[in-house]
């Protein structure tokens, strides 16, 4: 298992969101158990500022959490 933090997905439509979802794509092929963790949709209209604050809070507490729980082999900061 691999977790993987691409908060912006869906917030941002340029540059790493995009890099990072190829990379996703390409795991899966692979056969590769991958979670992908993204912004929930129904935060995407929010100012910038608290997609800001939300992303720290994916990277240092949600996405190592998820690890965790998971038992991921493997966390992915692309960021």
């Amino acid at each position: 298992m691999i977790v993987i933090n691409n908060y912006f997905s869906g917030v941002l439509k340029r540059g790493i969101p995009i890099y990072t979802e190829e990379l996703v794509l390409q795991m899966k092929k692979d056969s590769m158990q991958v979670c992908e963790l993204t912004c929930p949709k129904v935060l995407y209209p929010l100012p910038a500022f608290i997609h800001n604050f939300l992303f720290i809070f994916y990277e240092q507490i949600l996405t190592p959490l998820i690890g965790l729980i998971l038992k991921s082999k493997f966390n992915i900061y692309p960021y």
